[in-house]
């Protein structure tokens, strides 16, 4: 069963910061025998790059997508808001950096050309090309028209801000060259986020979470194509409700950059099933798929499964849309393996049209009491709101546990709803994914 702890990331962080400024101010007090109090901006000055090196080194291990780094934060989707925010300060500590350093030591115009135009000192000079690299490479992220290739293409460079950086401290002067544990202790995280760097561009597509399938059948739905994948190799193994990273290898008419797609077959299945609707450039062009296509997964990911509520007797199950695809892994899993829990399940579409799965959802329900099917047509019946589940479900809504799946839009706008109805955020579990955290 998949298990997260939320609170042992910050335990971790406070391992790793408790750790840093440990042995920055053993240095200053016990090595140096400095007052900390004497010169505090000096002090800021440090504490501000040295927690800027820490901060991308942690970024660079998120990106690496381990399974126990993914286990902390209870899914990718939460990992990626961490990963920004994370970035978002380094970003600004950065700057901080040689703000201060010139606020210290400001002299008039000398000032700021020694500390932000390269000159004749190397050390500077790496921490100032690092500096200008990231600035660049952070513009590229919150260009929103960027095409994602471009985006992803653009954040490989960031490991030469991690290259510079370490030249910039090898050897510097003052408190990290008085303490070589703290130098150590700096440098390898300069160290570390460049191996994570080598992993994530040599390593990961080999030696990773990689399957191999090809595409052994073909159906439409409307807007939604569907692919049913027979494998290669080792089949994928997956919790109901997870999903994983798609590549095309061999067809030329659709681009091999990977994607994330639910998993919406039964994980006891042969072939794995792919529902993907066209709402974007790069899903319009899976209807171009071929019997015979070559496709390599990454995965499974994904902390929105069956599994994880197994133990909630009270369960609402809420689609929207092409949101439907992780609710039909579960469904399935649940005829399969029944769990005896009460499970009322609403499936939201825009239009009539849209309802493609209503059929499969009635087969597969077939003889489970203990799950409810509503369906909800916006064109119909107006939007599904929080009043409307509540007055359909068969127990008391108060103690039940619900998932969310569809539109951004739609999700955050049921979670309030349900919250201002007197439901806890906890009880409230969806993924918020999106594959460029910008």
């Amino acid at each position: 069963m998949l298990k997260t702890n939320k609170n042992l990331k910050y335990i971790f962080l406070l391992i790793i910061f408790g750790t840093t400024f440990g042995l920055w101010g053993y240095t200053k007090i016990y090595i140096q025998n400095e007052s900390l109090s004497e010169n505090l901006l000096r002090s800021f000055v440090q504490l501000s790059g040295l927690s800027a090196v820490i901060l991308f080194g942690i970024n660079f291990l998120l990106a690496t997508r381990f399974y126990f780094i993914e286990s902390l934060f209870g899914g990718l989707d939460k990992m990626y808001k961490f990963h920004k925010m994370v970035g978002r300060i380094a970003f600004t500590l950065a700057w901080a950096h040689p703000v201060l350093l010139l606020v210290k030591g400001f002299t008039g115009i000398e000032s700021i050309n020694k500390y932000f135009i390269p000159g004749g000192n190397y050390r500077w000079n790496m921490g100032m090309i690092a500096l200008y690299i990231m600035t660049l490479l952070v513009l590229f992220s919150v260009t929103k028209f960027l095409p994602y290739q471009i985006w992803k293409n653009s954040h490989r460079f960031m490991v030469f801000v991690m290259v510079f950086v370490f030249l910039h401290i090898n050897n510097a002067p003052g408190t990290l060259r008085d303490n070589d544990l703290l130098r150590l202790w700096i440098m390898g995280w300069t160290i570390l986020a460049i191996l994570c760097w080598l992993y994530i561009e040599l390593l990961y597509e080999r030696i990773g979470p990689v399957f191999y399938y090809k595409v052994a059948r073909i159906n439409t739905l409307g807007a939604i194509t569907e692919l049913y994948l027979e494998p290669q190799n080792k089949p994928i193994t997956f919790y109901a409700g997870q999903f994983a990273f798609i590549s095309f290898l061999n067809n030329k008419e659709i681009k091999s950059e990977f994607h994330p797609f639910g998993l919406s077959s039964n994980p006891h299945e042969y072939y794995i099933r792919i529902s993907a609707k066209n709402v974007g450039d790069y899903t319009s062009t899976l209807n171009k798929a071929k019997v015979g296509d070559l496709v390599k997964l990454i995965g499974p990911y994904g902390y929105f499964t069956r599994e994880r509520l197994i133990n909630y007797k009270n369960q609402i199950w809420i689609a929207g849309g092409i949101g439907i695809t992780p609710f039909l892994s579960m469904l399935a899993m649940e005829k399969d393996e029944p769990t005896g829990n009460k499970i009322n399940f609403f499936y939201s579409t825009k239009t009539t049209e849209e309802l493609v799965y209503k059929d499969e959802l009635l087969k597969g329900s077939e003889n489970l009491t203990d799950l409810k099917l509503n369906f909800n047509v916006d064109a119909d019946n107006g939007f599904l709101t929080a009043e409307k589940i509540k007055a359909n479900v068969d127990f008391e809504i108060k103690y039940a546990r619900i998932l969310l799946c569809g539109p951004k839009a739609m999700m955050y706008s049921l979670k309030k709803q349900f919250i201002e109805i007197g439901l806890k955020e906890e009880q409230i579990i969806f993924e918020d994914f999106a594959l460029k955290p910008v």
